[in-house]
């Protein structure tokens, strides 16, 4: 099957909608991200020095899992923005290089958060709360 656009026989008022239902998604994708990124990052810190090599790996499948869903429904979300932006002609084209560079942004904060949970059950935390 041919790359059929569903859009083509949208009115102007439509793709607008579709525009606004896109960008609520993204903006929600972006949330759940954002709120699973220092989930982890606080409980690395609070018990990542005394979990146990298969808990680490467990989390950090998981956590790697649901954060790599949502990096892919974001991606979605703001290509289909992009798109629509396009087809209304507000912006000719769209903004690739934005969107890449974003997405880019938050790949490394993944891997960086993971590398901080690392950092912490090999260097240890010491506990300073009396």
């Amino acid at each position: 099957m041919a790359n059929y656009d569903y859009t083509e026989d949208f009115t102007n008022f439509e793709l607008v909608e579709h525009l606004y239902l896109a960008r609520d998604a993204a903006a929600t994708d972006l949330t759940v991200f954002m709120t699973a990124l220092f989930a982890f990052l606080v409980t690395a810190y609070f018990a990542g020095n005394s979990l146990s090599r298969m808990q680490i790996g467990m989390a950090v499948f998981i956590y790697s899992l649901f954060e790599g869903i949502t990096l892919f429904s974001l991606s979605t979300q703001l290509e289909t923005t992009g798109v629509l932006v396009s087809k209304l002609a507000i912006v000719p084209g769209g903004d690739e290089t934005t969107r890449y560079a974003f997405l880019t942004l938050l790949t490394v904060s993944w891997v960086v958060s993971i590398a901080f949970l690392i950092e912490i059950r090999l260097k240890g935390v010491k506990e300073e709360f009396t």
